[in-house]
């Protein structure tokens, strides 16, 4: 007998593991990789996945993606599509914020948000301005200290 796949409007609750990045420039376009779930067993029942920045007029779009399991370190590639055996979510741009600052980042799969048992951090931040960079040259070879 198959198994009943269940809606995660029901009692079933989503859970946040990791995000990342986890911050972003104040001026949003930030797409941002969510593990944890489970999110792939509620895939064909709830198609339209959302991401919510803080409050609610900071709500956008996500999809389900294939990741590996757990998130790889700064310094190592995502892995080949063989190594992307989890069903993660990925968030479209993240929206504008007036002022740099933390927020509560979650995620519904229902779009209520009343399915999720946990939430994150996400971090907006004022982009930097390089304004000089000293020396202007350099040997062709690299490795020239700025």
């Amino acid at each position: 007998m198959p198994k009943e796949v269940q809606s995660a409007t029901s009692s079933a609750k989503i859970t946040i593991d990791s995000i990342s990045p986890s911050h972003g420039p104040v001026t949003g376009d930030t797409r941002v990789i969510v593990r944890g779930g489970p999110f792939g067993i509620y895939a064909s029942s709830n198609p339209t996945p959302k991401c919510r920045f803080g409050a609610d007029n900071m709500i956008v779009m996500a999809t389900y993606v294939n990741c590996p399991a757990v998130q790889p370190k700064i310094y190592e590639k995502e892995g080949k599509k063989a190594n992307r055996t989890a069903v993660c979510l990925q968030c479209e741009n993240s929206p504008a914020s007036l002022e740099s600052k933390p927020v509560e980042f979650t995620v519904s799969l229902a779009g209520d948000f009343a399915d999720v048992s946990s939430s994150a951090q996400f971090y907006y931040y004022k982009a930097s301005r390089v304004t000089a960079i000293k020396p202007r040259f350099g040997p062709k070879d690299g490795d020239t200290t700025i």
